[in-house]
């Protein structure tokens, strides 16, 4: 007797309050998305300019080039790239080409969005841009920004977690 009530209690799907059909699964998933809010984020920047001098395709950006398709330009090139680590209310700083900074400030994230504040600013601390942004989980976001060399640069921010 003993034998099957211990078997029985082992087995069996715990109750985790009244009414709630969830199993040890379930709270098991739930605890490992909660770690995964309190880890940092991955942030990649990649930094792309945009001409029309040329119709050169860079391929280490070939899987990107198919969001650019409106656009009036031709030619691609990454210029650089940076990988920054956030949690939230923290922020980090890029230096880019031109004197430019790029300043990713990570308000807040849960299980399916993060919620990031990016700003770019000049040599002399004039903001080219000032934008707030939700990116979905392990998405990302892309946006034209400054004029450089005759054509522009293109941002594209990744977000894994």
């Amino acid at each position: 007797m003993w034998k099957w009530l211990l078997a029985t209690f082992l087995f069996s799907n715990p109750v985790l309050a009244a009414g709630d059909s969830r199993t040890m699964l379930d709270t098991i998933q739930d605890w490992t998305v909660a770690d995964a809010q309190k880890g940092p984020l991955e942030v990649e920047v990649l930094v792309i300019h945009a001409t029309t001098k040329h119709k050169k395709q860079d391929k280490n950006i070939s899987h990107l080039i198919k969001y650019f398709e409106n656009f009036k330009y031709t030619g691609y090139k990454l210029l650089d790239s940076e990988n920054v680590k956030l949690i939230d209310k923290q922020n980090k700083q890029i230096s880019i080409l031109g004197n430019r900074n790029i300043r990713l400030y990570l308000e807040s994230h849960d299980k399916s969005k993060a919620k990031m504040k990016v700003q770019i600013t000049d040599a002399k601390s004039h903001k080219l841009v000032d934008t707030t942004m939700v990116i979905p989980r392990n998405s990302h976001f892309i946006f034209a920004g400054p004029v450089h060399d005759g054509g522009i640069l293109i941002l594209h921010l990744s977000v894994k977690y």
